[in-house]
Formats: C-alpha cells, sequence, structure tokens
C-alpha cells in the first residue's frame, strides 16, 4: 500500500522530525510515530491469536486529535485491519450505535475522556499499551526466527539502527524488543499482513437517512488511487520513488514488492509546482478524524515526510486561543472547510503575519464562495486557493480547480474542478441518462477510488452503487460507481459545477424547488455573505414556506441604518429579479454568524432550532 510504503520512508529518512502536533502541545516524532504503532499492532495481533478478535474484523479507535490516534490508525493497517475513527465528543449513544454495527469489536480507547465501562466492546485503552519511552532509545532490538533460536537472536542483536527501531530479518523471522520488567514481548509486525489491494483501509461512518451511521468502507486501493493525486495538490509526492541508498534499502525487508498495488505517479488537473520531498510542509488538521476531510491532511503529511498540526476541541472553542495556535503552527498547507476559513476571516488581523508559510489553501466538504476566496487572495498575496469536490463515498474527493483571482471577482459560483485520473464524473437524469452539456442533474462518480459500499448494508448499497465499463489508461475497464445525490452539471471545458443536495428539494404549492439554488442567489447579492434557506412545515408536515437565514456580508455599510425588516424587503426585490415568485423566502432572519457543526460545516439543524425558539 502506498501510504504505509511511504510512511515507512519517512521514519527512516526523518526519524527526528515532528510527524504530529497538536495544539495542546502533544507531539510524536516519525521515530516515536512509526515504533507506537508497531506497539498497537502487536497488541492487536496477540488479541488475534488468542481468538479475541476476528481476522480483518474493523477496530474501533476512539479518542480526540491525540497522536496516539494516528499511531493506533496505523498499528491497525499493519495488522491487517481496518480502522473505524471516531471522535470521543461524539454522543456516546451514536458511538455505542456504531459499535454494535462493529459486533462489540475492539476498542482502541486513546485519552481519558470516556469511561471504558461504558463502551460496548473489548477496550484497549491507551494505559494497556507497552509503554512508549521520550525517544525510544532505551529500546533494544533483538530478534530470533523460529527455527534459529538463540543464534539468530544472537546475530540480529548486531543490528544498531538509529531510527526507527526496523532490523532486518528473514522472512519469517520475529523481531522483539527485551522487555523491561513488566514489559510484554513486542514483535515486529510482518509487512505481508499489512493491509493491501481490496483490503478494507478505514471504516468512516456519516449520517444515515433512517437515523443510523452507515459506514463507507475505503479499501487499500481506494487510497492508493486517491493519495498520489491529493499529494500533488500541495506540490509534493509521496515518498515512494527515492533513489539508492543505505537508509533506503532498508526497506526491502518491511516493504515487499509483491504489497505495492499501485504505481506511484503523480497528476493534477492543473500546473502545480513540484517541491522536494526534503522540504517538509506543515498540513493544518481542523477536522476531526471521524470527518473524511482529515484523511486529506493525515495522507498528505505523513507519506511525504510533513508535519500534521491538529487543533483541538479545546482551541477552536476560543478564537483567542486559536489566533494563537495558528501563529505557532508554521502551517504551509491549509485544509478546512468554507466555514472554518470564513470564521477567521472575520477577523480583521486574520492575514499573512498571522500564518506567513501558508501557500496553499485546500477547501472541501462545502461549496466556497468567490467572496471568500477574494479575500484570501487580498490577505495572503503569495497563496493559491484550490476548491475539491466528493462525498465520503469516493474517498474524500475527486475533482481539483485552482480558483483565479478573476474567477474570485466575478459575480458567479465557483466551479469545483475537473476529475482525478482514474476518475469519470457523470451528469444524469432521474432514468440513468447522460445529460448534455449545461444540463443539470445527478452527479454520479465512476472509477478506482469509490468505496467498497456500505458496511453490512447490502440493500443500502445495491441502491447507491453499481459498476461499470470506462476508458482507462490500460484500456476498458470495469469500475464501481456511486450515485452521489447531488445535483451539478458539467461545462463545455468538462469542469464540474455543484449546485446543492437533490435531497434539499422541497415542493411548494406544487413547485419543486432547489433549496441550493436560492442560496447560490442570494450569495450573489453583494449585501450577502453567506445564506441557508431552510423549509418551513405546518403540523402536518406539509412546506408551507421557505426562511432565509442570511449574514451580512462585511463591506455592505448601509446594513447598520437598516431595520430587518427593510433589509428583508431589499433582499426580495432583488431575488425577484432572477427567480420566480413560488421560489422567494418568505421570512428573512440575520446572523452574525452560523451555528457549525463538529465537522466544520453549517448546522441546519440547530439554525433550524433557533428558528423555532
Amino acid at each position: 500500500m502506498i501510504f504505509l510504503e511511504a510512511f515507512a520512508r519517512a521514519a527512516i529518512l526523518y526519524p527526528q522530525r515532528v510527524a504530529h502536533q497538536n495544539s495542546s502541545g502533544q507531539r510524536l516524532s516519525y521515530r516515536q510515530l512509526w515504533n507506537a504503532s508497531e506497539r498497537i499492532s502487536a497488541s492487536i495481533g496477540d488479541r488475534q491469536r488468542a481468538g479475541a478478535l476476528g481476522r480483518a474484523q474493523p477496530i474501533a479507535v476512539i479518542g480526540h486529535k491525540e497522536p496516539l490516534m494516528l499511531a493506533a490508525f496505523i498499528g491497525c493497517s499493519k495488522s491487517g485491519h481496518p480502522y473505524v475513527p471516531l471522535d470521543d465528543s461524539l454522543p456516546l449513544e451514536r458511538i455505542n450505535r456504531i459499535l454494535e454495527q462493529l459486533d462489540n469489536t475492539l476498542i482502541v480507547l486513546i485519552g481519558t475522556r470516556i469511561d471504558p465501562a461504558a463502551l460496548k466492546g473489548q477496550v484497549l485503552a491507551a494505559e494497556q499499551l507497552p509503554a512508549l519511552g521520550a525517544d525510544d532509545d532505551d529500546a533494544s532490538i533483538t530478534g530470533e526466527t523460529a527455527t534459529a533460536g538463540h543464534a539468530g537472536a544472537a546475530q540480529a542483536a548486531k543490528c544498531d539502527f538509529t531510527a526507527p527501531d526496523i532490523c532486518p530479518s528473514p522472512k519469517d523471522a520475529t523481531v522483539s524488543r527485551q522487555p523491561a520488567s513488566g514489559d510484554s514481548l513486542l514483535r515486529l509486525s510482518d509487512p505481508h499482513r499489512w493491509v493491501s489491494g481490496d483490503d478494507l483501509f478505514y471504516i468512516l461512518f456519516t449520517s444515515g437517512s433512517t437515523g443510523e451511521p452507515k459506514g463507507v468502507q475505503i479499501s487499500a486501493n481506494c487510497h492508493d488511487s486517491f493519495l498520489p493525486w491529493a499529494c500533488s495538490l500541495a506540490g509534493t509526492r509521496p515518498l515512494t520513488s527515492l533513489p539508492e541508498s543505505k537508509d533506503n534499502r532498508q526497506l526491502s525487508t518491511i516493504v515487499p514488492k509483491n504489497n505495492r498495488r499501485h504505481p506511484a505517479t503523480v497528476s493534477a488537473a492543473e500546473p502545480l509546482p513540484t517541491a522536494s520531498p526534503v522540504e517538509p510542509l506543515t498540513y493544518l488538521n481542523q477536522a476531526p478524524f471521524s470527518f473524511d476531510l482529515s484523511v486529506f491532511e493525515v495522507s498528505m503529511a505523513l507519506a511525504t515526510g510533513g508535519t500534521l498540526y491538529s487543533l483541538t476541541n479545546q482551541t477552536l472553542a476560543s478564537f483567542s486561543e486559536l489566533c494563537t495556535a495558528l501563529a505557532q503552527s508554521q502551517v504551509s498547507v491549509w485544509v478546512s472547510t468554507p466555514s472554518f476559513a470564513e470564521m477567521c476571516l472575520k477577523d480583521r488581523s486574520f492575514d499573512a503575519t498571522v500564518v506567513p508559510q501558508v501557500r496553499t489553501f485546500l477547501f472541501c466538504g462545502e461549496i466556497l464562495l468567490a467572496a471568500t476566496a477574494a479575500e484570501l487572495y487580498q490577505r495572503f498575496v503569495k497563496a493559491r486557493v484550490i476548491n475539491t469536490y466528493g462525498p465520503t463515498e469516493a474517498t474524500v474527493a475527486v475533482t481539483d480547480v485552482l480558483i483565479t483571482k478573476a474567477q474570485s471577482t466575478a459575480n458567479a459560483p465557483l466551479p469545483v474542478g475537473r476529475p482525478k485520473p482514474g476518475t469519470e464524473i457523470h451528469i444524469r437524469d432521474e432514468a440513468g441518462r447522460d445529460q448534455p452539456t449545461g444540463q443539470p442533474g445527478e452527479i454520479v462518480i465512476v472509477g478506482d477510488s469509490v468505496a467498497l459500499g456500505y458496511f453490512r448494508q447490502p440493500g443500502l448499497t445495491a441502491e447507491k452503487f453499481a459498476c461499470e465499463t470506462i476508458m482507462t489508461a490500460n484500456g476498458k475497464e470495469r469500475q464501481r460507481t456511486y450515485r452521489t445525490g447531488d445535483s451539478g452539471f458539467l461545462d463545455a471545458t468538462g469542469m464540474v459545477h455543484y449546485k446543492g443536495r437533490l435531497d434539499f428539494q422541497v415542493k411548494l404549492n406544487g413547485y419543486r424547488i432547489e433549496l441550493g439554488d436560492i442560496e447560490q442567489h442570494l450569495m450573489q447579492l453583494k449585501e450577502v455573505e453567506r445564506a441557508v434557506v431552510l423549509a418551513a412545515s405546518g403540523q402536518d408536515g406539509k412546506i408551507t414556506h421557505l426562511i432565509a437565514c442570511v449574514i451580512s456580508a462585511r463591506s455592505d455599510t448601509s446594513a447598520p441604518s437598516l431595520t430587518n425588516l427593510q433589509r428583508a424587503q431589499a433582499l426580495r426585490a432583488q431575488l425577484s429579479q432572477t427567480l420566480p415568485a413560488y421560489m422567494l423566502p418568505r421570512l428573512f432572519r440575520f446572523f452574525d454568524s452560523f451555528p457549525l457543526t463538529g465537522n466544520g460545516k453549517v448546522d441546519r439543524t440547530a439554525l433550524s432550532r433557533i428558528i423555532e425558539a
């Protein structure tokens, strides 16, 4: 698997470099992260050999942006198990509903915010893991084979690599650390057991229409298709093609050639500068690890020898703490939802003097407004703004576009880009027929990063996923397809334009209305910075009218002198010039800011509660 191979190279080449740091001050070097993942992998292997864990059974990892969370993810992958990331800020009831779907599996619990006794599964708490020294300098490496006995141990003991603790050994050898007092015998994970090919890499649970979370199954192959393209957006590439060196030859013992299923090629829709793998970049992590946006920065950082900088919930809850953390982060690649960037932009002091190293703003998860891009270009004159699009079911994102300064100042919605290599985007009507250029329909994704379906939900998988033949670099191939439920269209250049969710479609007085369509028209008005349109219903559930929730543009100097009624009348009058009467909101509510979900998106449910209160 490209990611694990690249991470192994990073651990050998840059052992002392910080791999992950959070805004609370916790950090691990590449050497420490490698060794921590080995210890967790060994503990998982012990459970499996004891019959307490099925082969390739998903493992839940619960915590909040601690560096050991990443060690647990990698440890699961090294032992051949998919990991299921769960942030401990999630309601306990929701966590347990997910654990029930996983058949009360093994839980690696990081942190102390949740009582282990309240969880439905076998808990392996962080304090139960073998201790990790400050630098692991106390770890003496020895090894023995099943047949060579002590002679093999003596020969392996001559190995003295400074970092990480990787000791060459025969294929069937067991490499272990001599245990300290009370410490259990630890084995180096067998690379042939690492997840690869169609093995599941992770399962990410998202909200389901039935109220039950649904698990999206992402394979190693899916991630291998995603990773090189993702790295290219920051102008880097995974550490999978390095010149021959003494350190690099060590990889022959830990990365078997038959574990490489995909070539590590880099191809991007936009020409991007190339950064040397030895020039480390720092990647911002705003989203929780249970949100697929985080896969962007985690993968890019650890596969390129970079540093991941995570903002904790405590930091995000205080704007002063957030500003301090950003100033200390040395972030060069900013990855977030647009809403998070807009929140930061509300402070006039947020500019290149606060985070001077930023060269790339990478957005996903929501509509990026042209006004937001324009503001970023004004405050960060040396940075680029990249817009992406994609659902969890297609491995984070599948399109990208470098937003130009001209696009950011035009009075039109921004495109979301062209598809990445190995992916096709089709726009289809309700009958499944491809729509002509410019005609909206459902966005359907075809390609090698489409998920394997939903965990133990064959009916829902059959409804949303299928297979069809597409042209690839190798000729015609059968690939998975996913019906996104998103509305969009393709322009004459093949650029994808996103219009909103089809499930935000309502019927009012017999008319079918896309709420996202009204939102787009509102946000094209100079007086509006952000808008969300909600449908109000009566006691019988029937839609009665529309409500526009609006944040006024910072440039609108007339807003303070007008009453809310006057502002609403003015906006409604302007909308009436581009929208039919039946699509005009009846009510307008004005906000200084919108509530956000833990993932950094606008919380429509919370907005509805505020309006109903």
